[in-house]
């Protein structure tokens, strides 16, 4: 599996489920290739063209402007949306947390495709301050440092 992170280059000789062992490997490279991307963090996110461009992120553009929340078929096709262009997206985030909730992987979802925090907390029906504090806690559980919520947006970005 080849990894591309922002600058840096993983490459790992074993596929995603061959076992615990290449999964724990995995896990150490992502968390190397965090340390490297918040190293080199850049300010502006560099979206898929096709994703922005998509229907489904106007419809959720237009949700956001009407303060109207996702019904989950929105969210089902977000996500096929992303994982479509970013293959291994659902993979990593769930080798990093395994137990991420279906609220947190939303809320990179959102990230992936460069909603703004505050973006972020209308489609989620939570606040902005809520959004950055779980952004804390999820880096932290992931990565086990204290870091900005920035930080976790930039390592997203490179997934």
């Amino acid at each position: 599996i080849r990894l591309k992170l922002n600058h840096a280059e993983v490459y790992k000789n074993t596929p995603l489920n061959k076992g615990t062992q290449s999964i724990h490997l995995l896990k150490d490279e992502l968390i190397k290739s965090f340390k490297i991307v918040i190293s080199k963090q850049k300010k502006q996110p560099t979206i898929h063209p096709q994703i922005s461009s998509s229907e489904i992120i106007q419809n959720f553009k237009t949700l956001c402007l009407n303060s109207k929340n996702p019904i989950d078929q929105d969210w089902i096709a977000l996500d096929s949306l992303v994982n479509k262009f970013h293959p291994d997206f659902r993979s990593y985030l769930h080798i990093l947390k395994h137990d991420i909730s279906t609220h947190l992987y939303n809320v990179c979802l959102l990230t992936k495709c460069g909603f703004s925090q505050n973006e972020i907390a209308i489609l989620t029906n939570h606040s902005p301050n809520s959004i950055y504090s779980c952004k804390k806690r999820l880096c932290k559980s992931m990565f086990s440092i204290d870091a900005p919520a920035s930080d976790l947006d930039a390592f997203i970005y490179s997934l």
